[in-house]
């Protein structure tokens, strides 16, 4: 028993730390693209008119940036911290369908295997 008790324990302390690393990284990737979207929007200040509505111009862009880089960066850690947990993520797709076949605007879908869950778990999902 403690044997198998110290397996169990060495194999959470390994899944615990590559946890922690993924969202470390994830963390640090936001706060790198925080700064290089708030140099854009310095680079851009000046005090004529033209100017100012170039610097809104240019934090409306770095805005943009920041949530879409964030989203996409937190998506991926996610997606990663399944994979160590043992959600094996099947299929990803850029766009999804409608019943009359035409393309109903960007989204993402993941499907998962339903072997990939725990017995039991797929009929809560019913």
């Amino acid at each position: 028993m403690t044997e198998s008790f110290s397996q169990w324990t060495e194999s959470a302390g390994r899944i615990g730390l590559r946890l922690v690393v993924i969202a470390i990284i994830a963390v640090l990737l936001i706060r790198v693209l925080r700064v290089v979207t708030l140099r854009l929007v310095q680079a851009a200040k000046t005090p004529t008119r033209a100017g100012q509505l170039r610097e809104q111009q240019t934090r409306t862009m770095a805005d943009l940036l920041h949530s879409i880089g964030g989203t996409t960066i937190i998506v991926v850690a996610v997606l990663m911290v399944m994979r160590i947990l043992g959600f094996g993520a099947k299929t990803i797709t850029a766009t999804a369908t409608d019943p009359t076949g035409f393309a109903s605007g960007p989204s993402a879908a993941v499907s998962f295997d339903a072997s990939d869950l725990p017995p039991g778990t797929a009929q809560m999902f019913t």
